[in-house]
């Protein structure tokens, strides 16, 4: 497994340099109207709103025809069908080919600019989403050599260590993310994580807390589907409620089983396993039975 881990982060490594050496060797600059309909791509996906969904795709789509090698805009592709994905009805038995045509965006991102950190993180994440743990390891491990000091990039590698079960090194990165600065989608990761590891220890009245100042945050498509279960986990089942009904307003169709989303959710069903082999808990099994519960009530 460490001679597969090892190939693995050497191929990463061989094509980091690669397309740095055809990024240092571009001069010119991606043209403005390429610039300008990427500006308005990113702006209708950042806007979280279905609604928006075909113009931005259109905008991003002129970008890429216009500069092909434009890695912003392969990189906000990626992104906008993410989260058009996760919006959607998808269940475990999805077609998986969409996941690996998301891939191939942020894949192609990548080989073209290696320090750009949101692109290395959403790769390591789709990779994490489709069982590819050792290629998305090696992602996250030499994007962080790369570019040590993007917050976002830990932050995103914080969550892939809290999906693989490394929660004391997951939490050296989300003190990184606090100690470089941070958006308001990462500080609410933060403490989202916070969050999942205090139950992880038992501490039930600290996740309460952190999650709290999550949604205070940021509320969004990440990070309140997954706060909905901590707080049930926690104990403030009025809480979880209210927050659900509010996330389904928005969002009918999200669900713990949507392969996008489980990436989250997963180290909450370990918890939840955990504290049913203990005898702690005799409510839900997993995240799945607790939106179930919520949403018969």
């Amino acid at each position: 497994l460490f001679e597969v881990a090892d190939e693995l982060v050497a191929k990463v490594s061989a094509a980091v340099l690669q397309s740095e050496i055809h990024r240092v060797q571009r001069t010119e600059h991606p043209p403005a109207d390429a610039w300008e309909h990427y500006i308005k791509g990113i702006n209708d996906t950042g806007a979280l709103d279905p609604d928006k969904y075909e113009s931005a795709r259109w905008h991003l789509e002129q970008a890429i025809e216009i500069d092909p090698e434009m890695a912003e805009a392969w990189a906000a592709m990626g992104l906008l069908e993410v989260e058009n994905l996760i919006s959607q009805p998808l269940l475990e038995e999805s077609d998986p080919e969409q996941f690996y045509t998301i891939i191939d965006y942020f894949r192609r991102s990548h080989e073209l600019n290696p320090f750009n950190g949101s692109a290395c993180g959403c790769l390591g994440y789709m990779l994490s989403v489709v069982g590819k743990k050792g290629e998305a390891r090696a992602v996250f491990e030499q994007a962080v050599e790369a570019n040590p000091l993007s917050s976002g990039l830990r932050s995103d590698y914080a969550s892939f260590l809290l999906w693989d079960g490394r929660f004391e090194e997951a939490m050296e990165n989300n003190e990184l993310v606090r100690k470089l600065g941070s958006t308001r989608f990462e500080s609410a990761s933060v403490w989202l994580n916070r969050s999942i590891v205090a139950l992880a220890e038992g501490n039930d009245a600290e996740a309460l807390e952190a999650i709290n100042r999550a949604m205070f945050i940021n509320q969004n498509i990440y990070h309140t589907p997954t706060a909905v279960a901590v707080l049930y986990v926690a104990g403030d089942r009025a809480a979880a409620a209210r927050l659900y009904n509010e996330m389904r307003q928005s969002y009918p169709d999200l669900s713990p089983r949507n392969p996008l989303l489980y990436t989250f959710f997963k180290p909450i069903d370990a918890i939840l396993a955990r504290r049913r082999e203990l005898g702690e808990v005799d409510g839900p099994a997993d995240s799945d039975e607790i939106y179930r519960v919520l949403s018969q009530n």
